[in-house]
């Protein structure tokens, strides 16, 4: 359900890319799931509107990219280094976060640096 209120909002809003990028990922998929306290700081359920469209019947996930992002690099978290920037990677042109490259891709393993790689030739219409 999440996975596919993702990718149905992201079908309206153009964030294809990222909202593959953060689901190849999965802890971010895992962290919406999770029904944990809403007040704790790794809860990122409060930044994610989720539902179901009336005239089709399917889910959708929107995500509060700019807020989220501002928590992730603002406010205290146990969120790891890289799954940090994987989001800011993601998130960067639906929050209006400009990101330097080399400081957010230093030190991803060879996996993580083709994630990315991955989404960037995607959001650039270079892969299908």
């Amino acid at each position: 359900m999440i996975e596919a209120g993702l990718r149905n909002t992201a079908k309206a809003d153009g964030s294809r890319a990222a909202v593959e990028l953060l689901i190849k990922h999965g802890i971010w998929v895992e962290a919406l799931t999770e029904p944990d306290n809403r007040d704790s700081a790794n809860s990122i359920v409060r930044y994610a509107m989720m539902g179901v469209t009336t005239d089709e019947d399917e889910p959708y996930l929107h995500l509060e990219w700019t807020d989220l992002a501002r928590h992730l690099t603002q406010e205290p978290h146990s969120y790891s280094e890289t799954e940090v920037k994987i989001f800011i990677l993601a998130a960067s042109p639906f929050a209006n976060v400009p990101v330097e490259m080399r400081d957010l891709t230093s030190g991803l393993d060879a996996e993580h640096a083709a994630w990315v790689v991955d989404a960037v030739a995607s959001a650039a219409g270079a892969v299908g």
